[in-house]
């Protein structure tokens, strides 16, 4: 189990901070918004939060205090990276629908309503119910939005593709963003669900499916924000040859 933990936990927290950063890289050079709200939402909510909370939450002889100001830590870079996301959705799927910009402002007011209620009890670990629920049900809305958005922006391109007027690859891009924004998802709703049957620690099988959800979100990530741009240049260097 601590195997399968590490494999699926270390994934997606490696996935997380190593495209965050190439997106955030890449932001120095373009100044664009979606590039610095994806580059932020995985290498702060994605990599810092997730790997300090699960680090929290499996060290279970931390002192009390400790554990309690970490546990913020990972709430502050959960809390910007769901609000981070939030941004780059409506910057890239619906830059001119009001409808978008209103509910993207009310997630990031709900977020930032959800990190001060944390800030109330600053030594309460785990946070108490007025503070997880809020959060979790507003982040997984957002991952839920990410989810729907991705899946119907490759529907859209892959029926294009297939006339000619769109590119497959770039479709099959969002089709696996949509897969780590099913994964990220996925990690809320077992999360919430171990909150109501084991409030204190994660049993066995929520360790095992949070692992699982995580692993598939590293390898959507990962294979969606790394096009094969090498094996490409090696295959067209061999038929040149």
């Amino acid at each position: 189990m601590a195997f399968v933990a590490l494999l699926g936990y270390g994934s997606f927290v490696l996935a997380s901070l190593v495209v965050g950063m190439r997106l955030l890289l890449l932001h120095r050079r373009t100044h664009e918004t979606p590039e610095l709200a994806i580059g932020v939402a995985l290498f702060a909510g994605g990599g810092l939060a997730y790997g300090i909370a699960v680090g929290v939450y499996s060290a279970p002889g931390l002192p009390h205090g400790v554990a309690a100001l970490l546990e913020i830590v990972a709430a502050f870079f959960s809390h910007l990276g769901a609000a981070a996301l939030a941004l780059a959705l409506r910057q890239i799927f619906r830059p001119e629908e009001l409808w978008a910009r209103v509910f993207q402002l009310a997630l990031t007011v709900a977020l930032t309503g959800a990190f001060v209620t944390r800030l109330v009890e600053p030594l309460a670990f785990p946070p108490p119910d007025y503070v997880f629920w809020p959060y979790a049900l507003t982040g997984a809305v957002v991952y839920g939005w990410s989810l729907f958005e991705s899946l119907h922006c490759h529907a859209l391109m892959a029926r294009r593709a297939r006339i000619g007027l769109a590119d497959p690859a770039v479709a099959r891009r969002f089709l696996l963003w949509g897969v780590a924004g099913a994964g990220a998802l996925g990690i809320y709703l077992a999360t919430m669900w171990s909150r109501l049957t084991e409030p204190v620690a994660m049993g066995r099988w929520t360790v095992a499916l949070t692992s699982a959800f995580g692993l598939a979100a590293a390898v959507g990530l990962s294979l969606a924000f790394f096009p094969r741009r090498r094996r490409a240049a090696a295959a067209a260097q061999a038929g040149a040859a």
